[in-house]
């Protein structure tokens, strides 16, 4: 059969045949209801930017769009639903650096150096952790348990401000420190990049 005759009418008197872009199957203008339009673009042959389907392949990539499309939709439901605004983390680390320099005030009075060093160095490696997961996504009640924590020593070390000779406070915010490490640790192996929330976004 002449790879040119309309493959639904078989009419091999038809001078205007179109191959189908996704199946290669040719139509006549007539079978595939083309307007006069519609047959100029697609006569410009490689320069033609309109996409010629026949009326199965059309219905076969309306439905996988639409199946693209849901489920591009539910992931982005997903993934927002568990997200946080990268203000929540960028809100943790200026008060971490707030409480660095309420630690810097303490530094020439505290009676132990050391115990002095070694709390400093875990704020550090708390607000290098916040600070890598400003632009990712976790549970907000995760969030919301780290904030509260913070809360908790911000009072503490007002405290000590104030009486710095007491060793139990030390413990004590030496206790929630190591708290809130495992917390940010266990945020950044749960934590989902939000760019593949934008990159969803995009593909609609």
């Amino acid at each position: 059969m002449d790879a040119k005759i309309c493959s639904k009418c078989n009419d091999e008197e038809a001078n205007q045949v179109f191959p189908c872009d996704s199946c290669k199957e040719y139509l006549c203008a007539q079978c595939a209801d083309l307007t006069p339009s519609e047959m100029k673009c697609l006569q410009l042959k490689n320069k033609r930017k309109l996409i010629f389907l026949c009326s199965e392949c059309e219905t076969e990539r309306s439905e996988n769009l639409d199946d693209r499309q849901l489920n591009h939709e539910q992931a982005v439901e997903s993934l927002e639903n568990n997200a946080t605004d990268p203000e929540e983390y960028e809100n943790m680390k200026d008060r971490l650096s707030d409480l660095e320099k309420v630690l810097d005030d303490l530094k020439n009075n505290v009676t132990v150096p050391e115990h002095y060093e070694n709390l400093n160095g875990r704020l550090l490696d708390l607000e290098q952790a916040v600070e890598s997961l400003k632009n990712s996504a976790t549970h907000l009640e995760e969030i919301e348990d780290i904030k509260s924590r913070f809360s908790d020593l911000e009072k503490t070390l007002e405290d000590l401000k104030n009486n710095v000779s007491v060793p139990e406070q030390y413990k004590n915010m030496n206790d929630r420190l190591s708290d809130l490490k495992q917390a940010v640790e266990s945020l950044k192996n749960n934590a989902t990049d939000l760019e593949e929330i934008e990159d969803m976004k995009g593909r609609f």
